[in-house]
């Protein structure tokens, strides 16, 4: 667990300045804003749902009822983070100038609202093994897989010159895998 943690954590860093080594100022800046949007409508669309993952789907008599419970909540969240995200899409500009003051991050708010339905998928899987109280996989999948792939996509799309959209799918494309 101590390994994955200084491995996230140096990864995380490693992909932050990465990103302010290939980005201006205000193109890093709009990249923490894309995500603090991406957290809040995350926030938004799981509404609970990944404590009833840990809480109920362990305590789940039958198998059936287990497959029920984790379906239900699987549609629940990602049902809420696709309007979500089709609200965020609409609405990115509107966000983007009236919100943030910042008409040029319309596309990364749309990057990051895109994302929503896999963060979602993704935050409600680790909380679905949190419940079922084994840890290498946890570890293994947000401390490793999750950093590292961000990392990879963040340093491919800084590579070849992509601007601050480029580095936005690169940072979120870890939610895909």
């Amino acid at each position: 667990i101590l390994g994955g943690s200084i491995l996230d954590r140096g990864t995380n860093f490693a992909t932050r300045a990465l990103m302010t080594r290939f980005l201006p100022v205000d193109g890093y800046g709009e990249i923490i804003l894309g995500t603090t949007v991406l957290n809040l409508l995350g926030i938004a669309s799981i509404i609970g749902l990944g404590q009833a993952m840990t809480r109920y789907v362990p305590r789940a008599e039958t198998d059936r009822k287990k497959t029920e419970t984790v379906a239900a909540i699987y549609q629940v969240g990602i049902g809420l983070s696709l309007v979500w995200a089709v609200v965020g899409f609409v609405g990115a500009e509107f966000i983007a100038t009236k919100v943030f003051n910042r008409p040029s991050m319309t596309n990364v708010v749309r990057v990051f609202v895109l994302t929503l339905p896999f963060y979602v998928f993704y935050r409600l899987s680790l909380k679905g093994i949190q419940g079922h109280k084994i840890t290498k996989p946890n570890v293994l999948v947000s401390n490793i897989i999750h950093p590292l792939s961000r990392a990879g996509g963040v340093a491919v799309f800084a590579l070849t010159g992509a601007g601050v959209v480029g580095l936005s799918v690169g940072n979120n494309l870890a939610f895909l895998i």
